[in-house]
């Protein structure tokens, strides 16, 4: 699975501690080589849309269909990220 991180979700990734970091950071790794190994599901209503749980944080994914790529939108608390 190709994955790439936007401007956004870098400097959200930045906000985080540093073991915060390090869970996204394994949590995208573990993604990238086996999805079915994470909490990774599509969102209802969305097409395109999925979302990664990382414990009390989400990640927020846009598959692009052509280039077969995977494009991590944002990570945020569960709460904040669905607005």
């Amino acid at each position: 699975m190709k994955l790439e991180l936007s401007k956004r979700a870098k400097k959200d990734i930045r906000l985080f501690s540093p073991e915060e970091q390090i869970r996204i950071a394994s949590a995208l790794d573990r993604l990238r080589s086996d999805p079915r190994s994470c909490d990774f599901k599509k969102l209802k209503g969305q097409e395109s849309s999925w979302r990664l749980r990382i414990g009390d944080l989400r990640a927020i994914i846009d598959y692009d269909k052509q280039a077969q790529v995977y494009y991590v939108v944002a990570i945020k608390p569960r709460g904040a990220v669905y607005r």
